[in-house]
């Protein structure tokens, strides 16, 4: 069998209620990643996904969240690997914050005046001086758990249980 068809087998295995174009979409990514890697395709099988975890985290660290979480949904379907989880569930609860602050932002009067007249707010909300300090303590509340993951050796399950615990 090929690749394709592998990972196509494997992820409705994994999740049977996947739709179609869920499936479409995480083949796309799972596929691209290897040459993002510098990894020919030809050469690999499933086992590739599990045996690079650690270099595909590394790949994708830099990226933002809101791009990210699907790479490591896709990833985490495949493999099942909770590597790939915990990364995406801290990713989701980010956005999940950062759209309750735009929401919160699009209700306000001179954004949506701003809206109107621009027809968009992306320019306005990134360079507002109020976003930043959500952004930054979010980011430094994960990166709190992290050090403390660290530093008392959590495992992966402890780590997920904690960032559930919070939300």
């Amino acid at each position: 069998m090929s690749l394709k068809t592998d990972i196509i087998k494997t992820l409705k295995e994994n999740r049977p209620n996947l739709s179609e174009s869920s499936i479409r979409t995480y083949l796309t990514t799972l596929i691209n990643i290897p040459s993002k890697l510098n990894t020919d395709i030809k050469n690999i099988k499933l086992k590739w996904y599990d045996d690079n975890v650690d270099n595909i985290l590394k790949y994708y660290k830099d990226t933002e969240p809101r791009f990210r979480k699907t790479k490591l949904s896709a990833l985490f379907v495949l493999t099942k690997n909770p590597k790939y989880q915990v990364l995406m569930k801290k990713d989701i609860i980010f956005d999940q914050q950062l759209n309750h602050y735009y929401r919160g932002v699009y209700n306000s009067v001179p954004y949506t005046e701003y809206f109107y007249l621009h027809g968009s707010l992306e320019p306005h909300i990134i360079q507002h001086e109020a976003i930043t300090p959500v952004v930054n303590k979010k980011q430094l509340f994960l990166n709190k758990i992290d050090e403390l993951k660290d530093k008392y050796n959590f495992q992966d399950n402890d780590y997920i249980e904690i960032v559930n615990f919070l939300k």
